[in-house]
């Protein structure tokens, strides 16, 4: 399997950076989408380059690509905000009909804000849909994120400058900057609204070591999805199911299955 790299704009101009692996004919297909995490690309911490060869040997075409700000992708990280990330997304699923597939039989999987992405958009050309570790929306719990992985009196930050530095282990040379304007975003999500209005097939993973989603915010997007769907609870996973080669193996068994019974 080989990955090209490609590159296609936003709505802002701004040029996003992708790998496509095409099958050589019309087949079924699937988009990954990462999430927003320090550090993050289309790799997701390695964790892609796991999943993606695997569906490619399966018969899928495979498309991952960077947001705005990520990666390779152009934009600052102190200028992210939700409704970009939105038309992003949107405009890698129009590059990806684009190319020779079928358009009938695209799948997107996505991973922890990724997925809040995906609801979000709720684009009718996608078929079915993963849902990996995605939030209800964005409470006290999850919040407290800011407080465990952005500077001291980051709130203060925020005032002053419009953005606040990630401090994380193994992060820091990354410079990494969140802008006040992202987490006011966040601040407004409902997925469980936004999910009501996804009618298509939809894949829960949900991983009870998650130290960034609340596993009870999880189930609440389960709850307010519609039919058909299926949530699967792993207690011992960590966020993302990407800490280890069992977690993976579980992941991977779990969304070929769905895959497998949605996509043709």
């Amino acid at each position: 399997m080989k990955e090209e790299k490609v590159w296609f704009e936003n709505s802002k101009g701004q040029k996003l950076c992708g790998l496509l692996a095409l099958q050589d004919h019309k087949a079924p297909a699937i988009l990954f989408v990462h999430g927003m995490m320090p550090e993050t690309d289309k790799h997701e911490y390695g964790f892609l380059d796991k999943l993606v060869p695997f569906f490619f040997e399966q018969g899928y075409s495979t498309f991952r690509f960077d947001f705005h700000a990520h990666g390779e992708s152009e934009g600052n990280y102190k200028d992210v905000r939700v409704g970009q990330e939105v038309d992003d997304l949107k405009h890698a699923i129009d590059f990806f009909t684009e190319k020779n597939i079928d358009k009938n039989n695209i799948g997107i999987l996505a991973t922890s804000f990724g997925a809040a992405v995906t609801i979000l958009l709720n684009d009718s050309r996608i078929k079915v849909i993963v849902l990996n570790s995605p939030a209800a929306g964005f409470h006290k719990e999850e919040m407290s994120v800011f407080d465990n992985h952005l500077e001291k009196n980051w709130q203060e930050k925020f005032k002053e400058k419009g953005f606040a530095k990630v401090i994380d282990e193994g992060l820091e040379e990354k410079r990494q900057y969140i802008g006040v304007d992202f987490y006011k975003d966040i601040k407004s999500l409902d997925i469980t609204k936004a999910v009501k209005k996804v009618k298509r097939p939809i894949l829960i993973l949900a991983a009870g070591k998650d130290k960034y989603i609340n596993l009870e915010d999880t189930k609440e997007v389960y709850e307010h999805a519609i039919e058909p769907k299926e949530i699967k609870i792993y207690k011992w996973a960590d966020h993302g199911f990407s800490n280890n080669e069992k977690e993976i193996k579980v992941f991977i068994e779990e969304v070929t299955k769905w895959f497998n019974k949605w996509l043709k």
